[in-house]
């Protein structure tokens, strides 16, 4: 038996992930040169209340901590766990837990005593650090 097509081909190796960042930064500039978000939601077969949600993302975000997300991707529910914390918190939680930890602490619902320390880092950092 042989086969005629390669079968471990599959579309999803061609697919290009953008972080939610970067998606931030498109959005806006198109919405900056005219494009509705009702037409944004359209092209990309998405709710309208989606493209808001990506428009305002880093609303409440350190510019430092937005530059360290810049290039990860992450889960959408990281940037609400970082707008809870004060802006000198969110690039130290960042540094001490990464995007990895973040993202696990926020899918287990904050609840105290996961395997991440955001919480601790956030209530242990000194108050000198700053954006």
């Amino acid at each position: 038996m042989v086969a005629n097509d390669d079968e471990t081909y599959t579309y999803n190796k061609r697919v290009n992930r953008l972080p939610p960042v970067q998606e931030h930064r498109m959005i806006v500039r198109a919405i900056e040169r005219g494009v509705t978000a009702a037409m944004i939601a359209d092209a990309l077969g998405l709710e309208v209340q989606s493209i808001r949600a990506r428009f305002r993302l880093l609303d409440g975000i350190c510019p430092e901590a937005a530059d360290m997300l810049k290039d990860t991707n992450c889960s959408m529910k990281v940037f609400d766990m970082l707008r809870r914390m004060s802006n000198m918190r969110q690039p130290a939680a960042l540094a001490k837990d990464g995007v990895a930890g973040l993202s696990c602490f926020a899918r287990n619902g904050g609840t105290p005593g996961e395997e991440s320390s955001a919480s601790t880092v956030a209530a242990s950092l000194p108050s000198e650090a700053s954006c």
